[in-house]
């Protein structure tokens, strides 16, 4: 396949559009990445400032993102787009390219309709994309309610170059790498156990809570992200409800780094692993705190999850795979 091809979204080390654009760039596909932060202020840097900006003049830059887009679509003249998300990208402004033949994906990794992680430009536009990949078959349903043209269910997956086992000594009893929420601090705060926690918004916990865990309050890469899964004796998964997840990328990140996964019970991850033998699965916030108590294997589980997560068919690669076989079938 020579078809050219034109990400849309951020371009920083772990992300979809970089991983995808590094993926077609090893097959000898063309690709250029375009990643709207660079007209986009306050998501690259965190500043206050930038922040204000981007939130005093939302239509500004809306307008700027979209503009510099069409210039790059000028440019590269690409036979297919796949565009991350999309939140700033009109259908006025997709359909203009639809009818100059380019074929337009959207590949999201949240919900459509999580408004944290959406918005209203988005949703409008849902109907303007030739395809929509997802993780989340279960919503098929609503988003062809919506619009959607065609749907391709796309699992969650590890990158092998990112995700492996280092042989690095456990250091910490458990971990939990996530962003902030009042019923995550919640549900942590609650277990008899001491955790190490990275990611966003931690700074919001409560003083009781930083006291008794060690709050890092830091967004780890990928690398940085691996390598405490790996030195983790246990390590929690919960599922953001609000983006309707039955599963997530950190089912098979933790795994494929070697670390023993603790992680929500339903059937999509019964599906991939095998509680109390591949992981341990719970229910209820009772059943983590019975977990821990429990004398088990948790070497031997955490290999039998590693081989059955790296024993085929969950790479990125693989993902890419389906999606181009797909593509081509259209294209």
């Amino acid at each position: 396949m020579s078809t050219s091809f034109l990400i849309y979204g951020e371009s920083w080390a772990g992300t979809l559009p970089r991983l995808l654009t590094d993926d077609l760039r090893e097959r000898g596909l063309p690709v250029r990445l375009f990643d709207f932060t660079d007209y986009m202020p306050g998501i690259r840097s965190r500043s206050l400032g930038q922040r204000m900006r981007r939130r005093l003049f939302p239509s500004r830059y809306r307008r700027r993102v979209q503009a510099e887009f069409l210039r790059t679509v000028a440019d590269v003249n690409p036979r297919v787009i796949i565009v991350s998300k999309g939140l700033h990208l009109s259908r006025a402004t997709l359909e203009g390219l639809s009818t100059r033949g380019i074929y337009l994906i959207n590949w999201n990794p949240d919900d459509f309709f999580n408004m944290k992680n959406s918005s209203a430009a988005l949703l409008a536009a849902m109907p303007a994309y030739d395809l929509i990949v997802s993780s989340r078959e279960h919503l098929f349903a609503r988003y062809r309610e919506q619009g959607a043209k065609a749907l391709l269910s796309l699992p969650w997956y590890y990158v092998p170059s990112l995700h492996f086992d280092r042989q690095l000594p456990v250091v910490r009893e458990a971990s939990f790498v996530g962003s902030w929420s009042p019923t995550r601090e919640a549900f942590i705060g609650g277990l008899r156990k001491r955790f190490g926690v990275w990611g966003g918004g931690w700074e919001k916990s409560s003083m009781g809570f930083r006291r008794d865990h060690d709050v890092a309050r830091k967004v780890l890469n990928q690398v940085e992200m691996s390598q405490v899964f790996g030195t983790s004796r246990y390590n929690l998964n919960l599922l953001t409800h609000e983006n309707n997840d039955r599963c997530n990328l950190r089912l098979f990140e933790v795994t494929a780094s070697g670390g023993l996964l603790v992680t929500e019970r339903n059937d999509e991850a019964a599906s991939l692993l095998t509680d109390r033998q591949d992981c341990l699965m719970f229910s209820s916030h009772e059943e983590v705190s019975e977990l821990f108590l429990q004398a088990l294997d948790l070497e031997r589980i955490a290999r039998s999850g590693f081989d059955r997560i790296r024993g085929g068919g969950n790479t990125f690669a693989d993902r890419v795979d389906t999606l181009l076989a797909y593509v081509r079938g259209q294209v």
